[in-house]
């Protein structure tokens, strides 16, 4: 048995605390930037059972990675739809059982906000082809790729100088719905964490639970929360 991300989601949901997501983004004045958004499961291998589990020299074991995918190294044919943003991709994973660390992340230099939507909403598909292609090796894959978590519907916009978010709202299937009290159990202290970055001062912010330092503002709610639609991560963010 092989450690895929989805078996280690799925071990994350039964271990609280042992799993997060973070969305950055880092806004330029001239409306580009940097965007990535990063799976961490390091609290798995805080737990000691799971630790266990995922210790040793056989093939079930988790092994240490340091891996960067960069897009504009894949064919022409599984980025055409857009091979200038996809060059501006890449993807990590790391795993390191001694540091108690695991996460995978995808990160784009972007030239406008816009871009950030489209690859929510494309990403998965190139990861799909990639794989087909054989474009990423078995290892690679075994770390995983946050496909899954990327938000669908989500806009980023500017207008002056108030960025806005704004994202469909997240939707349980129905056997989770069914199953809430249990996801609620094990999803207690899963959080979902967006930074931002302005290129000024903080003036004023519409987004729930946000902290502001400066040029800063973070927001972290509880997963949760989000997923019974309890709260929104939606909001407008007006910089000097």
């Amino acid at each position: 048995m092989r450690f895929t991300h989805l078996s280690l989601i799925i071990l994350s949901f039964m271990f609280s605390g042992c799993f997060d997501i973070l969305e950055d983004i880092s806004l330029n004045k001239n409306g580009t930037g940097h965007y990535f958004i990063k799976i961490d499961m390091s609290g798995l291998l805080k737990d000691p059972m799971m630790k266990g589990l995922m210790a040793g020299e056989s093939d079930e074991a988790l092994k240490d990675m340091d891996s960067v995918v960069y897009f504009k190294n894949f064919p022409d044919s599984l980025i055409s739809d857009n091979p200038d943003l996809w060059k501006r991709v890449h993807m990590k994973v790391f795993s390191n059982a001694g540091k108690e660390l695991l996460y995978t992340s995808i990160h784009l230099d972007f030239k406008s906000l816009d871009e950030i939507a489209y690859l929510s909403e494309n990403f998965e598909k190139v990861m799909s082809k990639s794989k087909g292609a054989g474009t990423l090796t078995d290892e690679l894959m075994s770390g995983g790729a946050p496909s899954g978590f990327l938000s669908k519907g989500l806009t980023y916009t500017l207008k002056g100088k108030t960025l806005s978010r704004k994202s469909e709202k997240m939707t349980m299937k129905e056997e989770e719905a069914q199953n809430v009290e249990m996801l609620k159990g094990f999803m207690s202290e899963a959080n979902y964490q967006i930074n931002y970055t302005l290129p000024g001062k903080i003036k004023k912010v519409t987004i729930a639970n946000a902290s502001v330092n400066g040029k800063v503002v973070a927001t972290k709610v509880k997963m949760m929360d989000l997923m019974e639609g309890k709260v929104t991560l939606d909001g407008s963010i007006q910089f000097k």
